[in-house]
């Protein structure tokens, strides 16, 4: 221990440097915002079926197809005017679940993430609202446009949704990692200038005149 306390004090400048920098980010944590997010799976339904088998089961391209031009709609400039105009503040996103890749997608379920994201609480809040809101109506009249009765109508759900969240342990995880990081460099730091010290050319000449200067005195005295 009293080796790695002789190796820091060698080099006090280059330890308050890095400590001053690791400082600077830790405020930079401390001060970013948390983030909040809202939203979960929307489920698109076919209609409960008296007869066997439902036709929308049987066909379940046109829930898909369905799926995909509300998810298009509420990602275009309309939707996202409709969804301001309605409440929403902060930005969000929609987009069907892929349940492949994204070189290979594959939107085989009539299914759609939705999400609200931002520092402002409330705003995500009330955006999440405002695009359910959107979407719904946007669902409702498109059917009714085209004469579907309205008990034979697609419907939609919304599913692992808890409520606005923060998220979570990043800060917890930024912080060890800034002080581990901290101690490297600190080391790092000090053993390369161990092996490898840096002498200023202003401060070696002033070194070499004053030992230059101590030898004349100590001549002259010898002299007298």
């Amino acid at each position: 221990m009293n080796d790695i306390w002789a190796l820091f004090r060698r080099h006090l400048a280059a330890v308050a440097a890095v400590l001053i920098v690791a400082i600077g980010v830790a405020y930079t944590f401390k001060s970013t915002p948390t983030v909040y997010t809202e939203g979960g799976t929307v489920v698109f339904n076919p209609p409960v079926s008296k007869a066997f088998p439902n036709p929308y089961q049987a066909g379940s391209d046109s829930i898909i197809t369905t799926a995909g031009v509300l998810t298009a709609f509420m990602m275009g400039a309309q939707g996202q005017q409709q969804v301001t105009a309605a409440g929403g503040r902060v930005p969000y996103q929609m987009a069907l679940v892929n349940s492949y890749d994204q070189e290979y997608p594959n939107y085989s379920n009539p299914e759609a993430t939705l999400y609200a994201t931002s520092t402002d609480l409330v705003g995500v809040q009330r955006t999440y609202a405002a695009t359910m809101q959107v979407l719904s109506r946007q669902l409702a009249v498109r059917q009714a446009a085209v004469g579907v009765p309205a008990v034979d109508r697609i419907t939609i759900k919304m599913i692992g949704n808890p409520g606005p969240l923060a998220q979570p342990g990043s800060k917890k995880r930024s912080y060890g990692g800034l002080f581990l990081l901290t101690v490297i460099a600190l080391f790092a730091v000090s053993i390369f200038l161990d092996r490898h010290p840096v002498r200023l050319p202003g401060l070696s000449g002033r070194g070499r005149r004053r030992a230059d200067y101590s030898r004349s005195r100590r001549r002259r005295a010898s002299q007298a």
